[in-house]
């Protein structure tokens, strides 16, 4: 027998077809896993992002004796650009210096627009800010979705930072003012944990609720919730993603709510126990054109994160019923129900 012809023998073409197969299986098999995980990572990120946000505002709390206000009520017109939640709490997260240069007590947020008087104002507004940023979320860091009501067009050139986080405005409809919707175009409470508020303390700095007004109980009441984005406006306007929101301010009235502030659900026709009424049942995750803009969603799988006004996180399903929503959504309608 030769041994040297022996000992250099390969692998047939068979067998090399055998490994290469075997191989793809594996790598088949791997991939979903290795997604999987890497949106695991992302989700586990928004959480903390969630949170970091949660404490900013019970610092604010704790520091002003109240929440802070949802939005700077601006009258004179449905179009006015107000400064929102997001801005009163950036003392709070270690971003005085955006804050400061904003000079929120003595200047609207509409005067900014769609002109920044000064570049470092301009590029306050446009910085990207990591605690409002879901890693799911692929919307640019500057907000180019939807007009930032009519001081600011997307025609206008100057576009805001994003954010994938939206204050509870409750169910948008039961309201201080007999009216079916709020904005910042108006000052009606919602009985949400932040619209409809606009207290001034001597410093001229926006407060809003006391704790003591929330009656449902802080661990029962939502508090902020996410809103995702999209790759571009089309994809938006075609229910691939959502319209986000800007950090900067509550945005433009519309169909009966902001588009870049608040998020609201919307009650069904409501059973005994239940105080609020609708038209519709809207879902977590529901991207129908009606609803875009308005509501919650995210491109984690299933559900969306929401931050409670304990500070606690907690992720939601899609399965989540409107009217369960809505009850956590309110924060002294006497009825509770608990995520966690």
């Amino acid at each position: 027998m030769d041994r040297t012809s022996e000992s250099r023998r390969g692998f047939t073409l068979v067998e090399l077809l055998v490994v290469i197969a075997i191989i793809g299986v594996l790598v088949g098999l791997l991939l979903p896993a290795v997604q999987t995980a890497r949106e695991s990572a992302r989700r586990s990120s928004c959480t903390n992002n969630l949170k970091q946000v949660g404490l900013s505002i019970l610092v604010h709390e704790n520091t002003k004796r109240r929440l802070p206000a949802g939005f700077q009520f601006v009258s004179g017109g449905s179009g006015r650009a107000a400064w929102g939640w997001g801005v009163f709490i950036l003392p709070y997260a270690e971003n005085t210096q955006i804050f400061d240069a904003l000079n929120v007590a003595n200047n609207e947020l509409d005067a900014y627009l769609p002109s920044p008087p000064t570049a470092t104002i301009r590029q306050a507004l446009q910085t990207k800010i990591s605690m409002y940023r879901c890693a799911s979320d692929n919307t640019g860091a500057l907000n180019n979705l939807s007009d930032f009501g009519t001081k600011a067009p997307l025609s206008a050139g100057f576009l805001l930072a994003a954010s994938n986080y939206v204050g509870s405005a409750a169910d948008g409809m039961k309201n201080s003012g007999g009216t079916a919707s709020n904005g910042p175009n108006n000052d009606n409470d919602s009985n949400g944990l932040f619209f409809g508020w606009n207290k001034t303390d001597s410093g001229g700095g926006l407060l809003g609720l006391k704790i003591a007004q929330v009656t449902d109980g802080l661990s029962k009441t939502l508090m902020v919730g996410e809103r995702c984005g999209a790759s571009d406006a089309t994809a938006a306007a075609a229910g691939n993603g959502s319209f986000a929101a800007v950090w900067a301010g509550n945005g433009r009235p519309i169909g009966g709510t902001s588009v870049n502030g608040a998020g609201r659900c919307l009650g069904r026709t409501a059973g005994p126990g239940y105080p609020w009424s609708g038209a519709n049942s809207v879902f977590i995750n529901d991207f129908s054109s009606n609803y875009n803009g308005k509501y919650f969603n995210s491109f984690h799988r299933g559900g969306a994160n929401f931050l409670f006004g304990d500070g606690g996180v907690a992720y939601l399903t899609d399965a989540t019923d409107a009217l369960v929503l809505c009850a956590m959504a309110h924060r002294s309608d006497g009825v509770t129900q608990s995520a966690r």
